[in-house]
């Protein structure tokens, strides 16, 4: 399996980062407004971050409400936490839409079928954006022939390779190494867990094609996460 850097090249049809200010600074790559014009007729990207945002507010939502029993003074797993680190993790990793369902499957799974008690658990297991963190890994790796190495993934997370490996593999030992989901039941998971917030739109749809062909946040990579979102 090759590995690739995060710098943008993998992703195909990208998740738009939040749209410009109406009248933002000239810069080196500014639209000329001669071409702004010529370009409205395209897709708002204030639409496409619409979409965007709604999706990471049900993972948060989701989330959050997995785990909140195990919040304590050194683990926030509010939902508010969990929004701003989703926002930043899956623009750096410009994870596809199927990835990111997938990564949400194995996340409900593990919580909701894999823990036998909330005791006699490893503490990182506890942090809702680290055990998130790992899912999102092992679904990028299963879904793509080209990865992030793990090198990659502390530049990304901001956490030690060590770390890394010793909450993936407890990641896959919990879910039994069962990481195949065909499109159809992830499409049905999807629309029956994420339910949209106040009950009404639709979630997204799994394209069935491959995973680097699906809409992906689109965000290049900072060195790594700012500490207060990603440590616990």
């Amino acid at each position: 399996m090759q590995q690739v850097l995060p710098k943008g090249e993998f992703a195909c049809a990208a998740f738009a980062a939040p749209p410009s200010p109406p009248h933002a600074p000239s810069t080196p790559y500014h639209t000329p407004d001669v071409l702004a014009d010529r370009q409205s007729l395209a897709p708002a990207p204030a639409r496409t971050w619409v979409r965007q945002s709604a999706l990471i507010n049900q993972i948060a939502t989701l989330l959050s409400a997995l785990t909140s029993k195990f919040s304590n003074h050194r683990v926030n797993n509010s939902k508010q936490h969990l929004v701003l680190f989703l926002t930043e993790v899956l623009k750096r990793s410009k994870c596809s839409r199927k990835v990111v369902l997938l990564s949400i499957y194995y996340f409900h799974k593990l919580y909701t079928h894999k823990l036998d008690s909330i005791t006699n658990l490893p503490e990182f297991s506890r942090c809702s954006k680290r055990v998130y963190l790992c899912c999102l890994i092992l679904a990028h790796k299963f879904l793509n022939d080209q990865t992030f190495s793990m090198s990659s993934w502390q530049r990304i997370s901001g956490l030690s390779s060590k770390d890394i490996s010793t909450m993936e593999r407890w990641c896959l030992t919990k879910l039994d190494y069962e990481l195949f989901l065909d499109d159809d039941r992830l499409s049905a998971w999807s629309r029956k867990i994420l339910v949209p917030e106040g009950g009404a739109g639709t979630l997204p749809v799994v394209c069935k094609k491959r995973a680097s062909e699906d809409d992906s946040f689109d965000l290049l990579p900072h060195k790594k996460l700012h500490t207060s979102v990603i440590a616990i």
